[in-house]
């Protein structure tokens, strides 16, 4: 029965990470693509 329950909990655990690491990615692909776009446009154009 404790077995059934920790691995009800373990996988609940593993979706709501899942959903954290999918937010986390979400936000930083974003920001990651516009600071490397800064970047460049900042060596391009010797600012």
């Amino acid at each position: 029965m404790t077995t059934e329950l920790d691995t009800l909990f373990a996988r609940r655990q593993l979706r709501l990470n899942r959903k954290k690491i999918l937010a986390l990615v979400a936000f930083g692909l974003p920001a990651t693509a516009l600071a490397v776009a800064g970047a460049t446009v900042a060596l391009m154009g010797g600012l």
